[in-house]
């Protein structure tokens, strides 16, 4: 059984709607976390030799590409940690980003279990955060088979505090850069994702590229997504949380 939370699970699902307009294309390729984990202590193993060759596969010369797993991504890392430019990198962000993703789920019941394999988006930003990674109009909204219950800037200003890469304050969300004014079609959206999971709370994340397409690029549960600090629903989905 696939877990609700995973990409595995929700990606297909809107795939099979007009949603699929909205999100980048995407490759998944499987992999047994326990067959190559002791490739993250530096031992080879046949199943990240296997991953590797098909990541590589996928990519097919056609960089740059973001790489996430299923169920998180590295970006915390900059762009060292989901933005292959070439394949001499491979090794290094795969590597990198594997071990994000099996220290971030060591003692959770759920594991990574597919890299994805994305075109890279070239968001719209002013300020770039951990190393070139683009800080721009990104929100988290808060959706249900009913409607939206909020909405949220992706990056919570904590995250940010002493990351920014020109050495300033994080940005305060509140009006001016980046805009907080959310098109109603991308709210739509959202809800849309929302009721085709068929039940359930959700939370939908959203980045507008430099041309203002705004992206699906990541869903799960309420019980395992964040609220910003001060919303009233935040804790309110916490004994869902795997």
């Amino acid at each position: 059984m696939i877990a609700q939370d995973s990409a595995k699970f929700w990606f297909p699902k809107l795939n099979a709607t007009w949603l699929r307009t909205e999100m980048p294309s995407t490759v998944f390729l499987d992999y047994n976390e326990a067959l190559l984990e002791s490739s993250l202590y530096g031992m080879p193993t046949p199943e990240y030799e296997r991953l590797y060759y098909a990541v590589r596969d996928a990519v097919e010369g056609e960089y740059p590409v973001f790489l996430r797993t299923d169920l998180t991504s590295a970006k915390h890392k900059g762009k060292s940690g989901c933005r292959l430019d070439n394949e001499t990198g491979l090794n290094q962000l795969l590597l990198t980003l594997l071990s994000h993703a099996h220290l971030k789920s060591y003692h959770q019941k759920i594991k990574s279990s597919a890299i994805m394999v994305r075109p890279w988006i070239d968001l719209s930003h002013q300020r770039t955060a951990f190393g070139g990674l683009p800080i721009g109009n990104e929100f988290r909204i808060f959706a249900d088979q009913k409607g939206v219950q909020c909405v949220h800037h992706y990056w919570p200003q904590e995250a940010l505090v002493d990351h920014m890469d020109d050495g300033s304050a994080p940005p305060t969300w509140t009006g001016g850069w980046p805009s907080s004014w959310i098109r109603t079609d991308v709210l739509d959206a959202a809800v849309m994702a929302a009721k085709t999971m068929g039940a359930g709370k959700w939370s939908v994340d959203f980045a507008a590229d430099v041309s203002g397409k705004f992206w699906l690029l990541d869903m799960a549960t309420a019980g395992n997504s964040y609220h910003m600090e001060g919303c009233k629903h935040a804790g309110l989905d916490q004994e869902n949380r795997l």
